[in-house]
């Protein structure tokens, strides 16, 4: 508890809390934080905690949000590093920890923005971080969801078990948006649209359309513009 009880303190001190928006909440019981995982966006993780130790917990927060939550590792053992690297936790800290340690992986997030912005997907054994602004838009026929991307000028496809409910609660964020029954489509990547389909970038076949969606796809593109002219 005295170790919870510093490190919230130097939360607290953080120089950039305010500026950053950042609102503590701290933990002792692994099996409550386990139960709101969805609140928080970046997790302090003890690599070992009573009940789900903080390496099981990291891989129930990969498992349910992918690569849109931060992990932190804290632990006094130097060989979980492999542990880190598999549950893609930004950084490992050793205990005790120390301030300016600390307040760099803080400063790091912002810096390293571009991780939160990649979207971890499996297909048996092979696993892939495909970048989200790369993604053209996710098909899904029966269980399996084709992910059509850009990858160096050239179209790709890569297909895991995915539902489109559960891509679409994770990319939403990042301007997804499910034009079609079957698919979820990256506004970033429409070149223009009407009534027979969607018309991607640096892609002649078009993909289909909701009639019914028409206006409200028109709708968030024009406010996608206007964030991004307000940059």
């Amino acid at each position: 508890m005295r170790e919870l009880r510093e490190i919230m303190s130097l939360i607290e001190e953080y120089p950039r809390k305010a500026a950053y928006g950042i609102s503590a909440t701290a933990f002792s019981n692994s099996e409550e934080l386990a139960e709101r995982i969805g609140e928080f966006d970046v997790f302090l993780l003890d690599y070992r905690m009573p009940d789900i130790d903080g390496f099981e917990l990291a891989k129930r927060i990969r498992e349910e949000y992918m690569t849109t939550k931060t992990i932190i590792f804290i632990s006094q053992y130097d060989d979980i590093v492999y542990d880190a690297f598999e549950v893609h936790a930004h950084r490992y800290l050793t205990k005790p920890v120390e301030k300016e340690k600390l307040y760099r992986a803080l400063n790091e997030l912002d810096k390293d923005a571009y991780s939160f912005r990649r979207l971890l997907v499996r297909n048996g054994g092979d696993s892939k971080l495909i970048d989200i602004d790369s993604i053209y838009f996710i098909k899904v026929e029966r269980k399996d969801a084709y992910i059509h991307y850009d990858s160096g000028g050239e179209e790709k496809v890569f297909v895991c078990k995915r539902s489109l409910d559960s891509l679409e609660k994770e990319l939403t964020p990042f301007h997804f948006f499910r034009t079609h029954r079957s698919y979820l489509t990256n506004l970033s990547m429409i070149d223009y649209l009407n009534t027979d389909g969607i018309y991607i970038k640096n892609r002649e076949e078009s993909i289909p359309i909701r009639a019914k969606s028409l206006n409200k796809i028109s709708r968030k593109l024009r406010e996608l513009a206007r964030q991004r002219n307000a940059l």
